[in-house]
């Protein structure tokens, strides 16, 4: 359920035509909703009944039997030194392994552009940006766990229930270095007042708080396929925060071009194949 004040019935208006499939509801009736917002936040909203959560462990491990069932071998805890062209192929050098390959995949998350360089090539502009997320523990009688997923329409917060608790974040969008990210405190208060303003809550303890990085090309579209420079080295990244959502899709798109195989290619994925070409980033 996305949620608008007075000022911002513009942006709601404008999104409505954007994307199909939202139901325009009153202020009163978003607040029938979640009775947590506030009324003078929240004058009007669009509703979409049709999504549902996905299980982020439970989609890893599926992934993770396939890969086994099918001879692959993961390596956990291998922080690539070194990346150098061997015979045709890649010698990938980490602390204390050496892998070779004919063809590399660089899924290296928010490490992607490091590696680009580590490799020799562009880093594409792939910037990782910092996204901060809280748990609150609401009172049991104002707590309910069939609430939607609420976002303010300039995506200025969301919030939504998680396992007994509320999961909130203010959407940020911090550019920051790939590294093992944590929350910063100017961020957790950003939250906490974005989501007083717009609730009739005060909030005075976090039962959690991380933060995670999320990474993306300058136009914010996926990067699949081959670089144009080195074809024998793959993109699979930029997927900002719908990386669990796209991963079958992108999976797909990403082993008809490795294989070379575009049968493997589900025919409405086939309009995306230049979109998201990492070409288009290649000045």
């Amino acid at each position: 359920m996305f949620v608008a004040r007075q000022d911002q019935l513009h942006q709601l208006s404008a999104f409505q035509e954007e994307i199909s499939g939202f139901q325009e509801i009153s202020g009163g009736d978003a607040i029938l909703r979640v009775p947590i917002l506030n009324a003078d936040s929240v004058a009007a909203g669009l509703l979409e009944t049709g999504g549902g959560d996905l299980d982020v462990d439970a989609t890893l491990q599926g992934f993770l039997r396939l890969l086994h069932q099918r001879g692959g071998v993961l390596h956990c805890q291998q922080e690539v030194h070194a990346l150098s062209k061997r015979s045709g192929g890649w010698l990938v050098i980490t602390e204390d392994r050496e892998f070779y390959c004919e063809t590399l995949v660089n899924a290296a998350g928010s490490w992607a552009g490091e590696l680009g360089r580590l490799a020799g090539l562009s880093d594409l502009g792939i910037t990782p940006r910092l996204r901060t997320a809280l748990l609150l523990r609401l009172p049991a009688q104002l707590f309910d766990a069939d609430w939607p997923l609420v976002v303010d329409i300039d995506e200025e917060f969301y919030f939504k229930p998680n396992a007994g608790l509320l999961l909130l974040s203010p959407a940020d969008e911090t550019p920051s270095a790939a590294c093992d990210a944590q929350p910063e405190e100017w961020d957790i208060a950003v939250a906490l007042d974005r989501f007083q303003r717009a609730s009739t809550l005060r909030i005075s303890r976090i039962e959690h708080k991380w933060a995670g990085l999320r990474s993306f090309a300058a136009d914010r579209e996926f990067v699949v396929g081959f670089d144009p420079i080195d074809k024998g080295f793959s993109w699979l990244a930029g997927q900002g925060g719908y990386g669990v959502q796209t991963a079958p899709g992108l999976a797909k798109l990403s082993a008809s071009l490795l294989l070379n195989a575009a049968d493997r290619l589900p025919e409405q994925m086939t309009p995306y194949l230049q979109v998201l070409s990492p070409e288009r980033l290649i000045d």
